[in-house]
This record gives structure tokens, sequence and C-alpha cells, in this order.
């Protein structure tokens, strides 16, 4: 896309000062002889012809390519974005400090702290403490620890498809998106047309229009995912120790609390059994995604999935 930008702007340029030569060799009197001014008329006009030709070809390879390359450049993003919200939300109906504290206690066989914990356990779930019952809240307490960790360990699993997904490609695409009005915007006969006072404001439109598209794509698309690319990665190192054994238990569980509380982009399907993390996050990249594609591939109405997901507010782990 940007090679054929680029080679439009030569056959444009080439077409223009072909043309400015023939009508010289034309119309002016330049002392030269017949023929001499007659075969630098043919060929500057040949020129002017022939660079013409060449515009009108390189425009119909242009809009191919632009097509494909934007194509590329919303697949890219799409995906990513899809991957975003196949992260799993980490919940738990204990407290986070509780689950530390029965961490510590497996630890340090700390017996008298027992009996503790069994109860503050029991009565977080809203059941009744019963000293009677302490084997069965024991094993009953270990079962629901273990289904935590599975669950720990599965949400740090979702996280681990971001390690290798280097935002490189999607730079590079971005980097091959060239408009012709960025090529014609950058070029010496733009600049020299900019001072004409009498057609200043056909240029500041054309200007606006340029600027508005990529200034669209970077803001609204390319540097928002890009930046939540890099604080997934972040977590990456916490996942890599957990799996080393470098981290323990209870440092992992809460990094992780932590981490997805800090997001505050928390969300939840309509089916309510299923929790996306980034839901808020992901449906504005959705939509702007989709408006990317109507409005700048395809030139069609957009088709934007509303009521997919909504912002928790009312979940027992808020995160405010």
């Amino acid at each position: 896309m940007r090679g054929k930008c680029k080679s439009l702007r030569i056959a444009i340029i080439v077409a223009i000062v072909a043309t400015i030569l023939a009508a010289i060799f034309q119309f002016l009197d330049l002392s030269l002889s017949d023929n001499m001014q007659a075969f630098l008329f043919t060929m500057s006009s040949g020129c002017a012809a022939s660079a013409l030709a060449t515009i009108f070809i390189l425009t119909s390879e242009y809009k191919h390519e632009k097509r494909n390359t934007l194509e590329r450049y919303w697949q890219q993003q799409l995906d990513l974005n899809k991957k975003i919200k196949s992260i799993k939300y980490f919940s738990s109906n204990i407290q986070i400090e509780l689950i530390i504290k029965y961490i510590g206690y497996k630890q340090n066989k700390i017996n008298f702290i027992k009996e503790d914990i069994l109860e503050e356990w029991i009565k977080a779930k809203g059941y009744t403490y019963d000293k009677n019952m302490l084997s069965f809240y024991e094993r009953s307490v270990e079962d629901d620890f273990q289904n935590t960790v599975l669950e720990l360990e599965a949400v740090l699993e979702s996280y681990k498809g971001f390690r290798n997904i280097n935002y490189r490609v999607q730079e590079n695409t971005y980097s091959d998106i060239l408009f012709l009005g960025d090529i014609i915007e950058n070029s010496i006969i733009w600049k020299v047309i900019k001072k004409w006072y009498a057609i200043r404001w056909i240029v500041e439109k054309v200007e606006l229009s340029v600027n508005k598209q990529r200034n669209d794509i970077y803001k609204k698309i390319h540097e928002p995912m890009r930046n939540m690319l890099n604080e997934l990665q972040k977590f990456e190192k916490y996942i890599i120790g957990y799996s080393k054994k470098e981290y323990s238990l209870d440092f992992i569980l809460r990094e992780l609390d932590e981490f997805q509380k800090q997001q505050k982009l928390f969300g939840i399907e309509e089916d309510v059994t299923h929790f996306t993390v980034y839901a808020d996050f992901y449906d504005k990249m959705d939509r702007n995604i989709e408006t990317f594609r109507s409005s700048v591939i395809y030139k069609c109405k957009p088709e934007y999935l509303l009521g997919r997901t909504e912002v928790i507010s009312k979940l027992k782990r808020n995160p405010d």
C-alpha cells in the first residue's frame, strides 16, 4: 500500500511536469529550430500520456492493495480483542485475605488458629458454625481451597496466551497504511499550493479529512490495543515465576487479585454464569474496530453488537 502510494506520487509529479513542458514547447517560442521544438513537444507530451496511463493503472492496483492491507489490520486487531475477551475472571466466595490466612495455616500448622480460620470461613459462606462439626468443616474448607487453586491456575493459563503475542505484527501493518492524501500532503507541490490564499479553505478541508482518518485509526484502535497488551504482558513474570515455584501461592493470589482490580474493567455477559474481565474495554474496542471496518474499508452501515456486556457493579468482590 505504501509502495503503491509512492509510485503514484512519482507518476503524478511526472505527469504534471511533462504536461507543463509540453505546453511550453507547444505555445512558447524558445528560439529553437522547428524540428527541435517539435521533438521536445512530442517527447514531453508522450511522457505526460504515459504518466497518465500509469496513474490509472497504479490507482487500480492501489485500491486493491489498500483494501487488502486494511482488511489484514482489521483482522489482526479483531483477533487480539477476542483474545482479551477470553481472559478468565478470578472470583471467590471467600475473601482473598482469608484464603491467604488459610494458606499460612497449612504451611505453619498452627493448631490454635485452625478453629478460628474454619469458623471465619464457614461464616463467610453464610452458614452457622457448630464446634461439633470441626472435622466436617475442615474437609469442606480444604475442598473449597483446592477448587480455588484450580480456578486460579485456570485464570493464569488464560493470561499465558499473551506471552508470545508480538504487537510488532500490527505495528508493521499499520506502518504500511498510507492514504493517497498523505502522499499528496507531504509533497512539495502541495506545500506550494497551500500558500495560495484563494484555495486555502479547500486545502484545509482536505488536510482535515486525511488527518482525521489516520488519527482515528491510531487513537481509537492502535494505541489502546498496544497499551492493553503491554499491561497484560506485565503480569507474565508472575505467571512464569509461579510455574517455576519462584513465587508462593499466597503471593500470586494477591498479585492477580490486585492486578485485575486495578484495571477497573470488569464486565458480565448476558449469561450470568460467565464473567469477562475486560468487558468494558472489549466492548469499546469492538465498536471502534467495527466503525473502522464499515466506514474506512467497506463504506457500509456498521453492525454493532448491542447489549452483549454490562459493567459489573454488584459483585461481592467489587474492585472499588
